[in-house]
Formats: structure tokens, C-alpha cells, sequence
């Protein structure tokens, strides 16, 4: 039964902002280098030459199309309908359609089979129908006779969107943005994934209540918790701890800021920078306050104080600033990173130099992402947790 609460909690607080409407899109990830992605991430893209291998019976189309891992968490005879979530042949049939489709000149096609796996020997049935088709060379092609055009560089990115934490990555190492938003590369997943982002949830539901005037009392600590928490890796004693911990932090953050919850201005705000020549920056602002004297502080919450260069958190927190004043037209006073942990506020005044230091280097992170130059930055604390520094030949060591 914890497992459907759980799968049930996340559906009604968590998913909505999850996975968001395009969030797999990325205008600028289209690296000039060979593509290796499965058909149904290639969906509404096209390359010159698209090559599908492996086309053997029992994998594509697969043993079981769409139906080995669908009844993990509901049954079957849960589900109205069911039969249509498990995946037909025609639906496979459809996939490969999309896999062919992809190339604008040249498909390529092939399937051997695998030693030492008996259900993958023989070709697909996929194979066999397209031999029928007279479009197909069973032989392979030689181009060598081909005219050539001269090599050109490719055209470059025209519009560039970054994120808050695209920048982030960028001005740490433009290396590391490289391997993470452009070519993909997935951090490793550690057991307590889920609880920064579940704290952040319960606290943006404190806010936003708070704007409304319906602050909510100690009491409400374990309901708070018990409905955003949402830690699917986490191993039963794990999961007690980081429960317990999350507890005390926003019992704590309670306590502290009570006082200043009448002062909130905005909570998860959405902002967009328009820095021209194609150049956007969007995000979210987690958190702004208006006092009493009239002054703005910006405030960018964290579970975690993550070792981070200096000059890299005054750029974050100014892009934030920057935001603001596209949004409302005035200047913040202060940014202020909120250590939820340590209960501690690091207020910083807003610098309008550094503001345009931050312009300039936004413009010069889109002007590298255009040229595709996103060298290393390494430094021995920053590559020490890096999640990527297994992949780095330029990583420092300390």
C-alpha cells in the first residue's frame, strides 16, 4: 500500500510540474557529431543519413512490444482497458515507420545475429517487408563516384534559451553543460535523489498559503512532509531519516520566518530575460520579500550548501536579479541564499556592475554554444564532485 500512496502522492502534488510540457526539447542540442538515440527519441528530427541496425526478430519488433514493464506498480485488472497500454505489433510497425522516415538521403539497414543469444538469430519481419520495396539496394552502395561539396562549418545556433540552472553549469564548467544538456549525459543517481526537490515543494505550498494570508502552524510539519516527499530511491531507514530531517528543517524554517511571511511579493515566479540578438534566459525565482523599509530581497533557497565557486553563486543570484527587474521594472536591494540546513541567511547587495559583468558573460555563453567551444574549467575542489569527472581527461586532481 506505501508503494500506491506514494505513486499516488506524486501524481496529485508532484507531477504536474515534473515533466512539463516540452521539457526533453532542447533548441540548441544538436551537436555536429554522429547521434545515438533510441527511434522514439529521434521523433520530429531528420539527418542525411540515419542507419537502423539490430532489425531482428524478437527486438524489433520486440518480444513483447510495450508490455514488460507496464504492470510493475498497477495490475493489469486494474486498469479499464488495458489491453490498448500493452503494445500491438502494428504499434511496433508504426515505430519503425518513424525510424525510417528520419533520413532525408540515406537508410541504412542491417541485422546479424547475436552470439550466444538464442531469440536474437533471425531478422525482423520489418526486414522482410521492406525487400519487397524496388527503393531498396540489397547490395551495399559506393559513393566514391559521388560529386562532393566543398566542407562547410555548420550553421549555427540561432536562438539560444538557457535556464537558471543551464547557466549555472555553464559559467562552473562549459565542459560539464556540454555533457549534460547537450550531449545528455545523466548525473548518477544517489539514494536520497528527490528530497531537495520535495522540501522546495512543501515550502513553495508554505508561501504560496502565506500569500493568502493561511500561515501555516507547527502543527502542519508532518502533513507537509508525508505529502511532498517523494524519495523513490531511498531505502527504508533512509527514508525515516530524510522524513525526520525534513521535519526538523521546516519546523525550523517556520519558526524563523514567521514573521516575514506578510512580506512575501512573489512566490515560484516565473521570469524571462530578453537580451537580444536571440539571447533568452528563463527561470524561476524561488522566493521574493518586500519590507517594511521598502526594500527587495531576492531569496534562493537551498537543502544543500553544494560546493560551488564563489563567482559562480553571485552569478547566479544577480541572473536572478536580473529577472526580477525584467519582471516588475524596479531594481532588487539584496540577494540572499537561505541555507535551510544551517538555518542561516547570506544577504548580498545587488551590484549593478556585476549585473552587466553577468549580461556579458550570458552573451558570451551563447556566442561559445554557437561555436561549439565549451572547453574544461578545471579546478581541484570544483572536478573533486563533479559528476562527470570519470568522463574528463582535463579533470584537476588536488
Amino acid at each position: 500500500m506505501e508503494k500506491y500512496a506514494g505513486f499516488a502522492k506524486f501524481l496529485e502534488y508532484g507531477a504536474e510540474h515534473a515533466y512539463p510540457e516540452g521539457w526533453q526539447d532542447n533548441q540548441y542540442a544538436n551537436p555536429d557529431a554522429v547521434r545515438v538515440m533510441t527511434v522514439h527519441q529521434a521523433k520530429g528530427m531528420q539527418w542525411p543519413v540515419v542507419f537502423v541496425p539490430a532489425l531482428l526478430k524478437n527486438r524489433f519488433p520486440s518480444k513483447k512490444p510495450g508490455g514488460r514493464t507496464v504492470w510493475h506498480l498497477l495490475p493489469r485488472a486494474g486498469v479499464k482497458g488495458q489491453a490498448r497500454f500493452e503494445g500491438t505489433i502494428e504499434d511496433e510497425r508504426r515505430l519503425f515507420y518513424v525510424a525510417m522516415t528520419r533520413s532525408q538521403k540515406f537508410l541504412h539497414v542491417t541485422w546479424g545475429p547475436v552470439p550466444g543469444n538464442s531469440h536474437a538469430q533471425r531478422a525482423s519481419e520489418f526486414w522482410t517487408d521492406i525487400l519487397a520495396s524496388s527503393w531498396v539496394k540489397r547490395r551495399p552502395s559506393d559513393y566514391t563516384g559521388r560529386k562532393r561539396l566543398a566542407p562547410s562549418p555548420r550553421a549555427g545556433v540561432a536562438n539560444v534559451v538557457f535556464s537558471f540552472s543551464d547557466l549555472k553549469y555553464f559559467f562552473e564548467c562549459p565542459y560539464q553543460f556540454k555533457l549534460r544538456i547537450l550531449y545528455g549525459f545523466n548525473a548518477p543517481i544517489h539514494e536520497a535523489l528527490g528530497y531537495g526537490k520535495s522540501l522546495h515543494d512543501a515550502l513553495a505550498e508554505v508561501h504560496a498559503r502565506a500569500i493568502r494570508g493561511e500561515v501555516p502552524g507547527d502543527d502542519e510539519v508532518g502533513r507537509l512532509v508525508k505529502t511532498h516527499l517523494h524519495t523513490p530511491y531511498a531505502y527504508p531507514s533512509l527514508r525515516a531519516q530524510l522524513e525526520a530531517a525534513a521535519e526538523r528543517v521546516l519546523g525550523h524554517y517556520l519558526h524563523d520566518n514567521r514573521e516575514l511571511f506578510d512580506k512575501i511579493e512573489f512566490s515560484e515566479k516565473n521570469v524571462e530575460i530578453n537580451l537580444g540578438d536571440g539571447i533568452t534566459v528563463n527561470g524561476r525565482i524561488d522566493l521574493v520579500r518586500r519590507i517594511d523599509t521598502d526594500q527587495t530581497y531576492i531569496v534562493d533557497l537551498k537543502s544543500s550548501d553544494r560546493v560551488q565557486p564563489e563567482q559562480v553563486t553571485e552569478a547566479q543570484l544577480h541572473v536572478y536579479a536580473l529577472g526580477y527587474r525584467e519582471l516588475t521594472g524596479r531594481r532588487p536591494d539584496f540577494v540572499e541564499v537561505y541555507e535551510l540546513d544551517e538555518r542561516k541567511r547570506k544577504p548580498r547587495s545587488v551590484d549593478d556592475e556585476f549585473i552587466g559583468d553577468v549580461k556579458v558573460n550570458v552573451r558570451n555563453a551563447a556566442d561559445a554554444l554557437r561555436r561549439s567551444e565549451l572547453p574544461p574549467a578545471p579546478a581541484p575542489k570544483k572536478c573533486k564532485d563533479c559528476d562527470y569527472k570519470g568522463l574528463c581527461s582535463a579533470r584537476a586532481h588536488s
